[in-house]
């Protein structure tokens, strides 16, 4: 049985990614926050581990590799992320220096840091496949008002009023390709979901999670033909710009 390990895995999107790896008969390492009230479903699956971790704390990444020594990990979702405002629909983006970094510790210093302290169980993996889940935000492309996806707000100046998700995806690029540079036998590939119906992305968003996830799920089963190294993908897997 192969394992999957996601992070942000109690709702949205990483809720939805551990349903359907667990429906294909996957073993799945079910980390993140308060990660105990994960609905029943997952939760009591004999093919689910529950792990609780605090990303922004050194000490929980390190305890979480500690207790998954020796263990085979194929392939390692960085789902978990938080936006700079309560929802896509406030422009209210946080301005102290204590927010803004939790913004960038949760989105993209902890999923490299991850990346580095689970090395040895992608290592020991089949498919060693490191995966980002990014955001058109995090790109210049959108921020300078072209490649556009059908799904995106695709408003002008949008992702520039959210600098501080959208540079944090940014890093989170960057963090997660320059682990592949320096460990090419790991494949990295980011992966932008879309704009879906999740707390960050509001009820309006045209997306689901579960449909999104499904998507995704597929991509990765299918990797080595369908998801490049080292790109920015949608979805589909259909390669944005950076």
């Amino acid at each position: 049985m192969q394992t999957v390990l996601i992070t942000g895995a109690r709702s949205g999107l990483g809720l939805s990614l551990s349903r359907a790896f667990l429906a294909h008969g996957w073993y799945i390492v079910a980390v993140g926050r308060n990660i105990s009230e994960t609905p029943d479903d997952v939760r009591t699956n004999p093919n689910t581990l529950l792990k609780e971790v605090e990303l922004t704390d050194d000490a929980s990444l390190r305890a979480l590799a500690a207790d998954l020594r020796d263990t085979p990990v194929d392939i390692l979702i960085n789902n978990a992320g938080i936006y700079d405002t309560s929802s896509v629909d406030d422009d209210g983006v946080v301005s102290t220096l204590n927010n803004i970094t939790r913004v960038f510790a949760v989105n993209a210093a902890a999923p490299r840091l991850l990346a580095d302290l689970l090395l040895p169980n992608l290592e020991l993996g089949s498919e060693r496949l490191l995966v980002g889940i990014s955001s058109g935000m995090g790109t210049f492309a959108q921020l300078f008002g072209h490649d556009f996806e059908t799904t995106s707000r695709g408003t002008s100046g949008y992702e520039a009023t959210h600098w501080v998700y959208s540079a944090s995806k940014t890093a989170l690029n960057y963090g997660l390709l320059s682990f592949g540079v320096l460990h090419p036998t790991v494949k990295v590939s980011l992966i932008n979901p879309g704009w879906m119906q999740t707390a960050i992305g509001g009820l309006g968003a045209p997306l689901s999670p579960d449909d999104c996830a499904a998507a995704i799920v597929e991509l990765l089963l299918n990797h080595r033909a369908r998801l490049p190294a080292s790109r920015l993908v949608n979805h589909l897997g259909h390669v944005m710009e950076l």
